[in-house]
């Protein structure tokens, strides 16, 4: 066999997979308009892991009601209402033997809504959005970027209270926190722009902040 380690058990963390086979978040777009879980969604991935995956990655999902949302009828893990239909989509996954993830993300200046507020590091803007929508980003204030490290170890949490496996920190592909890490979209001058270092801040954080919040356990 040309991978022999491919159908065996691996491990992130704590959390073992029974084999090396994971099914990469993409955006369905089939949640119902406030956030909450849809029958559609839960039957994509339902049959995800019917399909053989040892774990599955579910879509990226927006952790506060003020700009982390970036499209229509994108998951929403914002608050409390969301977290039952949550935990509905990761038992159904689970039930087929497979391990269960939820990305977990802020828009950004990649906001496809195009509405404000679009909040970045800079007012450096997407220009596909700008174009079309004329909304220019707000440089966010230390205030809000505190305010968006609290969201994300909340959203963790409430990940965790809903059964998920495990959350993935979403920053990449031009997001909020691919604001902060480039210095192409990055032109602050306190302690969350120039380095690198600095530039990271923001990403280190939010995985300090979803550690403190959801301690290492098993199930």
């Amino acid at each position: 066999m040309k991978f022999p380690a491919l159908f065996t058990p691996g491990r992130i963390g704590a959390v073992e997979i029974p084999n090396r086979i994971l099914k990469s978040p993409q955006s369905t777009a089939t949640s119902n308009s406030d956030g909450t879980v849809s029958q559609r969604t839960v039957n994509h991935y339902r049959r995800l892991g019917e399909g053989g995956a040892g774990l599955v990655m579910v879509e990226y999902s927006h952790i506060d009601d003020d700009a982390s949302k970036a499209i229509h009828n994108q998951l929403g893990n914002s608050c409390r209402e969301h977290v039952p239909g949550l935990g509905w989509l990761a038992d159904e996954v689970r039930s087929t033997g497979a391990k269960v993830g939820l990305q977990i993300a802020h828009g950004g200046r990649q906001k496809f809504l195009g509405t404000a507020p679009i909040k970045s590091a800079t007012a450096s803007s997407w220009s596909d959005v700008e174009g079309q929508y004329g909304v220019v980003p707000t440089p966010m204030t230390v205030e809000e970027i505190d305010a968006v490290v609290k969201s994300f170890g909340e959203a963790a949490a409430r990940a965790w209270a809903a059964r998920f496996d495990l959350v993935e920190v979403h920053a990449g592909h031009g997001y909020l926190i691919t604001n902060f890490l480039s210095p192409h979209t990055n032109w602050r001058d306190d302690e969350y722009g120039g380095s690198f270092e600095n530039r990271a801040r923001l990403l280190l954080r939010i995985v300090d902040e979803i550690r403190r919040r959801c301690r290492r356990a098993s199930r």
